[in-house]
């Protein structure tokens, strides 16, 4: 028994690629891989965020997909009960390795890496490693003040703001450009996924070559009509996915005109203004 088949699900931070790898992975024949280019918690030798170099990446890709890497155990942003589990664990990250590691050993099953550091070389990686991917996008507003919920700070403390209207760019800049012509490339909303989820599901599975089962179906339901929403919680698997889609709109903050003007340029690419 093996992987039979390779996917990624990618996107930048708090766009939702968390939710869709959650729901793949109830798929029978698919098994999760977390965040192995994690810079904090994944490969042991990787050390960029979002890296852009893809044939470093390609050195490391084999080691992969072949689930034989080997993973930092340090976290020094845990408490120390969570930094000693970590240690001797591996963390979420490890853990999954080992999930898939030995269940391919018993069945054939389609591994789905969802790792939002990939976004940077997804490109490369669908065209020459023949992977079908998914790319989440979320308005950059909605990601800045996800970002800010949590805690999270950028490299640049003073210029945290700027730096984040930079990296979003960046980011989504050429891929924009990569999805008109890479057909293994798909494009996925975070905001349409949050209004009409079965339908962004069904787009999804197909592009992946995946069967949406009436199961699964039922499950994207239960997970987006659900009233109970904790927005301090890192990822909510059950929300009102409906009322989430544009709750930034329902306040505005004084961050909220300097990321529209510094990514203007991304938004009218994205369809967003």
């Amino acid at each position: 028994m093996s992987i039979s088949n390779i996917v990624i699900i990618t996107g930048m931070h708090r766009s939702g690629t968390t939710f869709v790898g959650d729901i793949l992975g109830h798929n029978k024949n698919n098994i999760v891989l977390h965040e192995p280019y994690n810079p904090e918690y994944g490969l042991k030798n990787n050390l960029e965020v979002y890296p852009k170099d893809y044939e470093e990446v390609k050195k490391s890709w084999q080691q992969v997909i072949r689930l034989k890497y080997k993973i930092k155990r340090n976290y020094l942003r845990d408490g120390r009960i969570k930094r000693i589990l970590r240690f001797f664990s591996g963390g979420k990250s490890n853990l999954s390795r080992l999930e898939c590691k030995i269940k391919s050993k018993f069945q054939d099953l389609n591994l789905v890496i969802k790792d939002p550091f990939l976004l940077n070389v997804v490109d490369k990686l669908s065209t020459e490693q023949n992977i079908n991917s998914v790319i989440l996008i979320r308005h950059p507003i909605a990601i800045w003040r996800s970002i800010k919920r949590q805690g999270w700070t950028l490299k640049d403390g003073n210029n945290e703001l700027r730096e984040f209207c930079e990296l979003y760019c960046s980011l989504y800049e050429n891929l924009l450009e990569s999805i008109t012509y890479n057909k293994r490339l798909m494009l996925v909303k975070h905001e349409e996924l949050c209004i009409t989820p079965i339908a962004l599901f069904e787009e999804i599975y197909e592009h992946l070559g995946f069967e949406l089962t009436p199961s699964i179906r039922s499950l994207i339901e239960e997970k987006t009509t659900n009233e109970l929403f904790d927005e301090k919680k890192l990822h909510n698997m059950k929300r009102k996915s409906v009322d989430l889609a544009w709750a930034w709109k329902k306040r505005q903050e004084p961050e909220d005109e300097f990321i529209l003007q510094s990514c203007n340029y991304i938004l009218k690419k994205a369809d967003y203004v």
